[in-house]
């Protein structure tokens, strides 16, 4: 999930996520990756679209978790059985 933001988020209620939209970017070139710097990067980051950059994957999460377990999954950053344990979801889609 490294090269991946939420680009929007559904609430259920004030404490339980409906759905998450997801957003994961991979280089074209992955030696150009980092060239750019992060500030010049963000408008890319959070589109949709594919870039000359970018290829991108959109894909959304529903019945997932309490907003708890995702951002605890979101501060290590990495999706280990553990924190997967935490917060399985009961349907992944691409869009």
């Amino acid at each position: 999930m490294y090269n991946t933001v939420v680009k929007a988020v559904s609430m259920a209620s004030s404490t339980q996520i409906e759905s998450v939209e997801l957003i994961t970017r991979t280089p074209v070139d992955p030696s150009l990756h980092w060239t750019i710097p992060l500030s010049g990067q963000i408008e890319d980051w959070y589109s949709p679209l594919p870039s000359p950059r970018f290829q991108k994957s959109v894909f959304s999460v529903t019945g997932c978790c309490s907003v708890l377990s995702l951002l605890t999954a979101q501060v290590t950053s990495s999706l280990t059985q553990q924190s997967t344990e935490m917060c399985l979801p009961s349907a992944v889609h691409h869009t």
